[in-house]
């Protein structure tokens, strides 16, 4: 189960890596990210046996890192392009890491390291972009747009773990999945995104997909307020989150949202917009001709 999150993490802060080295700062630049990383795990407590110690969590997960860094193409391709001397120097120049272990063993080590551990990696990483002014780029009417969005990283009819997520086929085949919501921040104007830490979907969070979700964002929310207590959000979702219960609980928060809505899902919402009186409220934009009637 760990392996699959885990993964899955490593693979979103690649990708916030390649976005925030992008920028000249030098306390952007790949070493100082690194350090952060590596900051992440200096509380960490192994909890391996002694004589099973030889490759540490934090080389480890930084092989792992590196894999999806170097764009390898699984564990095993990066495990034999590390054997050539100059894929090795980078490695070790890059991430400081001399040694990694074989396949299984990697796998091993980083499914005992629990998702939670990478969380301030994340905080981090904002953090440096928060200093440096690069994200006020983001800022829209003051505030962050942070979209949300179920994602599935694993999938197999065959292979499955005791926290695997189920769904019957027609054909009555079980499909094994592990998913999670992925936040973002995100602006109209801004060609990249910054991902935040994701929210694990659990089987515990129930069997229908939008209660699943759901209850995965009742969980997230309050960790990114938690954890950006000066950032103010504007929650954007599709109409999975436009109920009554999940708005209330944004809007007691003192925050904003922008959710899709789809006629299949709202009907009484159309049916009310439908039958309601006409009425047209007729606005022209400074300087302009055009005039835009709403209804």
């Amino acid at each position: 189960y760990e392996i699959s999150v885990n993964v899955g993490i490593m693979t979103v802060l690649t990708a916030f890596i390649m976005t925030v080295t992008m920028k000249i700062k030098k306390h952007l630049s790949l070493a100082p990210l690194i350090d952060g990383f590596k900051a992440a795990f200096d509380d960490y407590k192994d909890k391996r046996r002694e004589n099973s110690l030889n490759y540490t969590a934090l080389d480890t997960a930084l092989s792992g890192l590196a894999c999806m860094f170097y764009k390898s193409e699984s564990m095993v391709n990066f495990q034999e392009r590390m054997e050539k001397k100059h894929h090795k120097n980078n490695l070790q120049t890059q991430f400081g890491v001399s040694n990694t272990p074989k396949d299984n063993q990697m796998r091993s080590i980083i499914g005992s390291i629990p998702s939670s551990q990478f969380a301030p990696v994340f905080e981090n990483y904002l953090t440096r972009l928060q200093r440096s002014k690069h994200l006020a780029a983001f800022q829209f009417q003051k505030k962050y747009l942070v979209a949300i969005d179920g994602t599935e990283y694993y999938s197999s009819d065959k292979i499955s773990c005791s926290c695997c997520l189920t769904q019957t086929k027609r054909d009555g085949s079980i499909q094994y999945t592990h998913k999670v919501l992925q936040p973002i921040i995100c602006h109209p104007d801004q060609r990249h995104i910054l991902p935040l830490m994701p929210e694990e979907i659990k089987n515990s969070d129930g069997i229908d997909k939008q209660y699943c979700e759901i209850n995965a964002a009742n969980r997230l929310l309050p960790a990114i307020r938690n954890r950006h207590p000066r950032m103010s959000f504007i929650w954007l979702a599709d109409s999975l989150y436009a109920t009554a219960p999940f708005i209330s609980g944004v809007l007691d928060s003192n925050e904003e949202f922008i959710f899709r809505v789809k006629q299949g899902d709202h009907k009484k919402l159309y049916n009310h917009n439908e039958t309601a009186p006409y009425e047209s409220l007729k606005t022209t934009a400074t300087g302009s001709k055009t005039t835009i009637a709403h209804r």
